[in-house]
């Protein structure tokens, strides 16, 4: 990837951030705007993103797409089923679901074993 496809992308990102930023500030978003558009972001755009970055960009065939879904949709069933059994080991009553999807999705350093 090259730098002027990076620059571009975050040059989107910054007017995407600074148009929700002023939306707000102007109360054009209602509580209703933002359930949507979050929504949108976390079901449709984020994986839309993971997926499109598997190829850089480029365009699926048909076989490859299906490969990329049911390989996503495994390594989705494999991480939820060993957040549970983490959250069970753990003995984690307390916010168990909050610990499950945080297990299931992090990309960060694991702290879960220093809080016991």
């Amino acid at each position: 990837m090259n730098i002027t496809t990076i620059v571009t992308q975050m040059m989107i990102l910054l007017l995407i951030m600074i148009v929700g930023f002023v939306g707000a500030k102007k109360n054009v978003f209602n509580d209703e705007v933002n359930v949507y558009a979050s929504n949108i972001l976390l079901k449709i755009g984020i994986p839309g993103l993971i997926i499109s970055s598997v190829k850089n960009g480029s365009p699926f065939t048909g076989n490859e797409l299906f490969n990329v879904l049911i390989i996503f949709s495994i390594f989705v069933i494999f991480t939820g089923i060993v957040s549970k059994i983490i959250v069970e080991v753990l003995h984690i009553q307390e916010n168990k679901a909050l610990w499950q999807f945080i297990k299931q999705s992090k990309n960060t350093r694991d702290f879960s074993h220093e809080m016991n």
